[in-house]
């Protein structure tokens, strides 16, 4: 048996990201089912350098590693009082993150809230400092440094692309198509604004048609010696997903 195992963001876990009280949704498999997976222990809203941290711990269980490469400007810090982990995702809602803190704080870990204002101060920051080709450069070396690192650990390591960030990172294949850009596509059928939508239930941010056409290619690639997965959108453009399937109200 081929174990298969998934490393990366919330593109690769197995699940929903904003489940509600009491609701019933649509029960179907994703394409980390659909192909066999093992195991996945991709986490949401990661950065790159906490799935390449469990890539190490755990890549040597599995005969095939797909690892999910997130966006560059991810932050993920684990907190040594709660061992949560502390995520900074751009485009979360900005409420989202003071109800957040505001729940530190009401728990008493004076310490983890201090420490999450912190990180929230510094994503102010990021577009400032992203103005500079240095801090970006940085920013990018890292990445392309933990990607090339990958590579010599394991040298038939599978990438799948989440986010087309357009950056400058000699690892990753240009002009390649990412998962994200069957979200956006997915969103536009549906009129939604993002993924981050806190109605937004689709499993991995994806619907079961998707899912199902992601995985026949997915299956299709790893029985090659390509390194990265890319497919054209086209293979997308009949699906005809019901938003009420997918969305709720509540």
């Amino acid at each position: 048996m081929n174990k298969i195992g998934i490393f990366g963001d919330s593109f690769g876990e197995n699940c929903r990201f904003n489940v509600l009280k009491d609701s019933e949704f649509l029960e179907y498999s994703s394409w980390i089912d659909l192909i066999g997976t093992t195991r996945s222990h991709a986490i949401g809203g990661t950065d790159v350098q906490w799935s390449f941290s469990e890539f190490e711990k755990h890549h040597s269980k599995y005969d095939q590693v797909i690892f999910v490469l997130t966006s560059p400007f991810r932050v993920t810090v684990k907190d040594n009082n709660t061992n949560k982990l502390l995520k900074l995702v751009a485009g979360r809602d900005a409420i989202t993150r003071q109800n957040d803190a505001d729940t530190l704080l009401k728990n008493n870990n004076i310490e983890t809230y201090h420490m999450w204002n912190a990180l929230m101060e510094l994503e102010k920051l990021t577009p400032t400092l992203l103005i500079n080709e240095d801090y970006q450069n940085r920013i990018y070396l890292f990445y392309n440094l933990v990607i090339e690192r990958i590579k010599q650990i394991r040298p038939d390591i599978k990438f799948i692309p989440a986010c087309c960030c357009n950056c400058p990172i000699p690892s990753i294949p240009s002009n390649i198509s990412c998962l994200q850009d069957i979200m956006t596509y997915e969103n536009k059928i549906m009129k939604w604004k993002n993924a981050y939508d806190g109605h937004d239930n689709r499993i991995s941010h994806l619907t079961e048609e998707s899912h199902t056409i992601l995985a026949k290619l997915i299956k299709q690639w790893l029985k090659t010696d390509e390194m990265f997965f890319d497919f054209d959108i086209k293979e997308f453009h009949n699906i005809k997903p019901n938003i009420k399937d997918y969305y709720t109200n509540e």
